[in-house]
């Protein structure tokens, strides 16, 4: 799930990433998720997502306004996984897509 929240009188977007617990890959147990893609250069400890008391994943980052961004979870360090309410999808060149975050300037 994607919140996005503009702030006025600058060029940044408040984009709120969250993998609720009932979208977890069953039968496994999820010990980490991470953020991975074009906001931390694809490093894939660079943005770790923490657990909420509803079991959920989520991390908040302030992104540009007016780009794309490619992302996608790594579950456990292993298993890659797709935020299905994305804006978009964008083949990730190895026979799966990555998700894309929008952040669009909020009209007035």
């Amino acid at each position: 799930m994607l919140r996005k929240r503009y702030i006025r009188r600058s060029n940044l977007c408040e984009v709120t990433f969250e993998l609720p617990e009932f979208e977890l890959p069953r039968g496994i147990e999820v010990k980490s998720v991470h953020l991975v893609g074009d906001s931390n250069n694809w490093d894939r400890r660079a943005t770790p997502m923490k657990r909420g008391n509803n079991g959920a994943f989520r991390t908040t980052l302030e992104l540009e306004t007016e780009k794309w961004y490619e992302f996608r979870y790594l579950i456990n360090g292993e298993l890659w996984f797709t935020e299905w309410h994305a804006d978009a999808y964008v083949p990730d060149g190895q026979g799966g897509d990555n998700c894309v975050v929008v952040t669009r300037a909020e009209t007035e």
